[in-house]
Order: structure tokens, then sequence, then C-alpha cells
């Protein structure tokens, strides 16, 4: 099943999905796919996904990139970084080119420094500009207690989930990050506009680790383009509060949806491993803040 724009979906098919993040995938083998639940287990699952006791995405950070602090801060954190490579790539390169001028006795090597200077300053300016920028919306875990074995279906119901509720997404896949000091861990990551999030499911010594995160990814020079293009509906009379406001209620339905589908994903897992166990559906919070 693939996403609104036509693009192929993650590989979850036949009502299975085939991707794990156990040591069968870091072996690179091929793992078996879970069972397929049964209709009334998914009900059951479903009904309890929706019952939340709060739920809550209203205040600050702000949605919006033109307006969200956190991502400010971020573009000045990179702008700084970048800024700082450039110097020391300068840095670098002249000495170089004092050394060749040393050992050639001739300072007319000196003269390449502006010109490389400048190729160096091009090239931190077009990274810093078209390399995309995250910065943390909100993020939501829970640690389920001695429930570690049902991790790799979990994983897997959760994406199965999503597909069942054909929830609209630009790209849904699964990713694998090497994170320091943790070693490397899969994630099921979901983008769209410029909005990512990512759904995390494994182990934590004997108990579950459930949760997802929210960014804004994008590049500087999309916020610019962003920038203008609110400009012109500034002056069309569409930039208003209300307009603004509005225009970012799918991402948060799409927010909603990935926490109602994680919740299902799990509560399925725990039914088939555990039909009289408590489900952790309708016993959670959820907030952005």
């Amino acid at each position: 099943m693939g996403g609104p724009d036509g693009t192929a979906g993650p590989p979850f098919t036949d009502g299975a999905a085939r991707i794990r993040i156990d040591e069968r995938s870091a072996a690179g083998l091929v793992p078996a796919a879970v069972p397929v639940p049964p209709e009334e287990v998914i009900r059951e699952a479903t009904a309890a996904a929706q019952r939340l006791r709060h739920y809550d995405l209203s205040g600050e950070p702000s949605f919006d990139p033109l307006r969200n602090k956190r991502f400010g801060w971020q573009l000045v954190r990179r702008a700084a970084l970048f800024g700082l490579v450039g110097l020391v790539v300068d840095l670098v390169i002249f000495l170089f080119l004092l050394l060749v001028a040393a050992v050639t006795r001739s300072l007319a090597v000196l003269g390449l420094d502006s010109i490389v200077g400048f190729l160096v300053l091009i090239g931190v300016v077009v990274a810093y500009l078209f390399m995309p920028v995250p910065a943390l919306l909100s993020q939501w875990s829970r640690l389920l207690g001695h429930r570690a074995g049902i991790a790799d279906t979990a994983f897997q119901y959760i994406g199965q989930a999503l597909e069942r509720h054909a929830t609209p997404y630009d790209s849904f896949r699964p990713k694998t990050f090497l994170l320091p000091g943790d070693g490397t861990r899969q994630y099921l990551e979901l983008r769209r506009g410029v909005f990512a999030c990512y759904i995390s499911c494994f182990r934590h010594g004997r108990d579950l680790y459930i949760g997802w995160s929210l960014w804004i990814y994008m590049s500087p020079f999309r916020l610019v383009m962003m920038r203008i293009g609110r400009q012109i509906q500034n002056w069309s009379g569409r930039g208003n509060d209300i307009h603004q406001t509005l225009r970012y209620e799918s991402t948060r339905a799409t927010v909603g949806a990935v926490h109602a589908c994680m919740l299902e994903g799990v509560d399925v897992a725990i039914r088939m491993s555990d039909p009289e166990a408590e489900l952790v559906g309708g016993e959670t919070s959820f907030s952005i803040s």
C-alpha cells in the first residue's frame, strides 16, 4: 500500500510486516513474518488505543517553522558550526600554502589563498542552504515492564496499524540509526511535508520501550522560499493567524494517528502473546509541549 502521492509504501504486505529490529536483521538474515492477528484482536486493540484519557496538542512550540523558536536556534547553531568549519578549512589551506611557499622560496603561491578561500566560502554557504536542519517539536515515551519478548512483533504490528488506517504520508519506511554509545537501532520513519516522525519500539533489559518523536526537518533554502510564499499569501489575504493555524491541523492529525496506531500495534502484540493481559491503550496521556 503506497502513500497518497503514489509513492511506494513500506514493506507491510499481505497483512504481515517484513521488517524486524532483532539480531537476524543485523546479520542480514531474512526474518519470518509475524502471524496475522485475528479481526477481533485488531478491533479490541483499536478500541483500547482510542480510549485516551488525555489528548492535548496545544501550546508551544509552534508547528510553523517560521515561528518555531527551537528551529530558529538550530539554524543559528548550524550556521555557527559551518562557519567554524569554513574557518578551519581556510586556515589549513593557508598553512599548507605557507609551507609550499617556504619550500619553493616564492611568495607568489600565497596569492592562491584568496581564491581557495572564496571557493571554500561558496561551498560552505551552499551546503548550509541545502542541508536539512532537524528541530525537535515533541516526544512521547513509555516503558512497559517485563514486555521485552514482544518487541519485534510489536514493531511490525505498529507498521501494519498505520497501513490499515491509511495514515497520509509522503514516505514511510524503516530506518536504521547508528547511535553513539548505543549501537544501531531501527525506527519507523514517517515523513509528511517538512515534518518527520520517528517511532521507537525496542527491548530495554526485560522491559519494552515504546515512543515517538516529532521533528521539523527542512533546509534553510526551503525556509526562505516559505517566507517568500508566506509574504505573497499575506498580500492576497490568506496569511493571517487563522490560515497559519489551521494549515497545520493535518500535521496534528498525523501525530495523533501515529500515537493511536503505535498503541494499537503494541496492544495487538500483547493480545497475541497473552490474551488475558491488560492493554496499554486508554491509559496513556498524550501531549505536545
